[in-house]
């Protein structure tokens, strides 16, 4: 089983970044659609 601290999460959604939260892993966030910044910036 991979360990948390070795892996990531790639996503454009708050979901992708609430599941990296859940999973205890980094997330990279990347915004493709205007207004995304600010929802991202919570996390």
């Amino acid at each position: 089983m991979p360990l948390p601290e070795r892996c990531g999460v790639i996503g454009g959604s708050t979901t992708d970044l609430e599941a990296a939260q859940h999973a205890w892993t980094k997330c990279i966030a990347y915004e493709n659609k205007p207004g995304k910044r600010e929802q991202f910036t919570k996390y």
